[in-house]
């Protein structure tokens, strides 16, 4: 038939898969998709948590949360401190030191997202 004729063609060339090989949802495997680019490049563990990786998704959350709200704590003071007077180098260097650390902290999340990033759908659990 022309449907059967088309669809071997499709196979040929690798537009699609050939039905016998991958295992149908209904055998109990489901693919889950391969996670969206533009989440790897978000800080805060979100490339972690979109592969699958959850633990290091809260690893990044957690130290990069706490970095951030360190700097803009220490910001903060500081403003109000510089209004008194003149203030102590040691809390420059705490904002600046948590600041830095973050974002160091945020490049390597995105590095590590996007090396960890499956190339294809992978298997999820099974279906219940």
């Amino acid at each position: 038939s022309d449907f059967e004729s088309r669809r071997k063609r499709l196979q040929e060339t690798g537009v699609i898969r050939d039905t016998d090989a991958v295992p149908l949802p209904d055998q109990g495997v489901r693919l889950r998709a391969r996670p969206a680019l533009p989440l790897a490049f978000l800080p805060f563990g979100a490339g972690q948590f979109a592969n699958g990786q959850n633990t290091k998704g809260w690893l990044f959350l957690t130290a990069e949360a706490a970095l951030a709200g360190l700097s803009a704590g220490m910001y903060l003071a500081n403003v109000q401190s510089g209004q008194q007077g003149p203030r102590p180098l040691r809390d420059d260097v705490i904002q600046i030191g948590a600041g830095s650390a973050f974002w160091l902290l945020a490049g390597i999340g995105i590095w590590d997202a996007l090396a960890n990033r499956p190339q294809e759908p992978v298997p999820g659990r099974a279906a219940p």
